[in-house]
């Protein structure tokens, strides 16, 4: 019996090069719904549940929260750059989720 909590707690790690800098994020592998896709103009609400940490600080080296307001503040490039990279990481990635 699989249980929805378990689907949509799955995590997985994964590094962003984006200018010469990396991003280290974790995300929920399981996030691509219906409601999600619903939502594909949006790309900062879809990352907000697609996220579930990353190592993203401010100016004084404090960690940001990822939440809608933050990501609205970052540049749609560098937001496209992570939604591009979770894509393709699950494309290839299916085998892993199948365990």
């Amino acid at each position: 019996m699989i249980k929805l909590s378990d689907l949509q707690k799955k995590i997985k790690k994964l590094d962003i090069q984006f200018q010469g800098e990396v991003l280290s994020i974790s995300y929920h592998i399981n996030v691509i719904t219906p409601e999600f896709l619903d939502e594909s103009l949006d790309i900062p609400k879809q990352l907000e549940k697609a996220i579930a940490a990353w190592d993203l600080v401010d100016d004084d080296g404090n960690s940001l929260e990822v939440t809608e307001a933050t990501l609205r503040q970052l540049p749609t490039q560098f937001l496209v750059e992570i939604s591009s990279a979770i894509t393709k990481d699950m494309q290839v990635g299916d085998d892993e989720k199948k365990d």
